[in-house]
């Protein structure tokens, strides 16, 4: 239940993301600066599981993270942990390899399914699929539409906000518009997505160019709350 699109600028990109949870989830925490092994980075907090679902470091690296519902199994794993904290525990790298490398050689048996998106400056975004017992990853290869997922109707949203976005010039200002947006209906498989059970929560927007990163917040559903929250942190060059 979250829908990811990016555009790319002269010296990196920007990364639009709605995250849509259950209406009985406790409410995330804005964006913060956090700090871990010298790095810096951005990043909103589950208030649940501890973890993030988005997140961007000061040297232009982002992951984005969204559940893989048709895969979910109804028990989860014994001493399941949260997905969001493998992003946190990412966070601190800055070579978009060594970060693909890590994910794949972890133990992943505690996780339940995940997509993770990786984007960085002057690299092809990746994304990388746990499907409970194996790992897949591959390129994006087009700016707009990335990913969507739904808890309900995993094919009817993939189809139905990826024609979406297909229909526009994919720049920041037209994804923003997008994603705050109720096409074809307001429901659920809107972009900002509405149930009985569920609402898209939260809107995040990452920006890194050459001077510096910053992470933009709405903090609840974006076709009425606005981007109230901005952080910053200046870009660092390098890579570990």
């Amino acid at each position: 239940m979250c829908t990811l699109s990016w555009t790319q600028n002269p010296h990196g990109y920007t990364v639009h993301f709605n995250r849509d949870e259950q209406r009985t989830r406790a409410p995330g925490t804005p964006p913060a600066v956090h700090r871990d092994q010298g790095m810096a980075w951005l990043a909103p907090t589950d208030a649940a599981g501890g973890g993030t679902w988005i997140g961007v470091n000061a040297s232009g690296l982002t992951l984005a993270l969204l559940n893989r519902y048709p895969e979910t199994p109804r028990e989860p794993p014994v001493r399941a942990i949260s997905r969001g904290v493998l992003v946190r525990r990412l966070l601190h790298l800055t070579d978009p390899a060594l970060v693909l490398t890590t994910i794949s050689h972890a133990p992943l048996e505690p996780y339940l399914p995940f997509t993770i998106a990786l984007f960085a400056p002057a690299v092809p975004p990746t994304i990388t699929h746990w499907n409970g017992s194996t790992i897949q990853a591959h390129p994006v290869t087009q700016t707009g539409f990335v990913c969507t997922s739904s808890g309900v109707d995993q094919p009817g949203a993939e189809q139905t906000r990826a024609a979406l976005f297909a229909r526009i010039n994919p720049t920041p200002a037209n994804l923003a518009d997008l994603h705050r947006a109720h096409l074809p209906v307001k429901g659920p498989l809107s972009i900002c997505m509405h149930r009985d059970d569920a609402v898209t929560v939260s809107y995040s927007e990452i920006t890194v160019d050459l001077a510096q990163v910053q992470l933009g917040y709405a903090d609840g559903p974006p076709c009425r709350t606005p981007v109230a929250h901005h952080i910053t942190l200046p870009r660092t060059l390098g890579t570990r």
